[in-house]
């Protein structure tokens, strides 16, 4: 398993911003580690997270078209 990275490499590695990142972690939607006041990810988990986020954003295109 990996070793978990703290919120700037961990924002850095995913493409994200740091507050983007903190705010998932607060608020329960990014798994996190808080520890001392500082959060710690997994990468592999926030990547399987946002993952299964963006596919549940997908809507299936319908036909509309009348033949």
């Amino acid at each position: 398993m990996e070793s978990p990275m703290k919120l700037k490499p961990a924002a850095a590695a995913l493409g994200m911003t740091e507050y983007a990142l903190r705010v998932g972690a607060r608020r329960g939607t990014i798994p996190a580690i808080k520890m001392g006041g500082n959060y710690l990810f997994y990468i592999d988990q926030v990547q399987e997270v946002l993952r299964t986020e963006a596919l549940r954003n997908i809507t299936p295109k319908i036909n509309t078209k009348e033949e």
